[in-house]
């Protein structure tokens, strides 16, 4: 599941140099400023920001795409690695760790057209605990889901969130315009039992 964190912490946020352990097992050398993650420490603790134009993150809707980068960097390889933000000129989004130009570790991919996902990464694949967010024309009513991720795909039972009824005439909505839904699962990325499949 979860990244976990060894290493100190202050006023209850991760603070200095530890270990973190990554959902594949995997662990490394890690940097916290005030519970903000750093450029990973050891040799890469570099930065970079400017045009990225042919980064193979592994990904098919970014591979190859041109677009902005800021954040940690390893001199060596030329690569993203450690915290740091891509924006591709298609639009999409990528806000979290890296390790040598693919997305390890906890992160944030949206997209242009709407939805994407949040949560762990490992080796520039969703594996461990994430969130899927669904565009508005998808997925039945249903908003996002919260479940494990195996080899980039959902996989397994988590919990959906659908559509809160509007709430006053005028319809708008009283408070959060989600709430929980019924859980479903998807086996290796196919959706099982949602509204509306055969």
């Amino acid at each position: 599941g979860y990244d976990q964190w060894a290493g100190p912490f202050v006023r209850d946020r991760p603070h200095g140099v530890g270990t973190m352990r990554f959902a594949d097992g995997s662990e490394g050398e890690f940097e916290f400023e005030n519970g903000k993650p750093k450029a990973s420490a050891g040799g890469a603790a570099k930065t970079f920001e400017g045009r990225l134009d042919a980064l193979d993150d592994g990904s098919p809707s970014t591979v190859g795409i041109p677009g902005e980068y800021s954040g940690g960097w390893d001199d060596a390889a030329g690569l993203p690695h450690g915290y740091g933000r891509m924006q591709w000129d298609n639009g999409i989004e990528y806000k979290g760790m890296w390790a040598r130009g693919v997305y390890h570790g906890h992160g944030r991919k949206l997209y242009s057209r709407g939805g994407g996902y949040e949560g762990a990464w490992a080796r520039g694949k969703r594996a461990g605990h994430g969130i899927t967010f669904f565009d508005e024309t998808h997925a039945h009513g249903v908003l996002r889901w919260e479940g494990p991720f195996v080899d980039d795909k959902p996989h397994g039972i988590g919990q959906a969130y659908v559509r809160a009824e509007r709430d006053d005439e005028h319809g708008r909505w009283v408070g959060d315009t989600a709430v929980k839904g019924p859980l479903l699962e998807f086996v290796e990325g196919k959706p099982v039992n949602w509204p509306g499949t055969p």
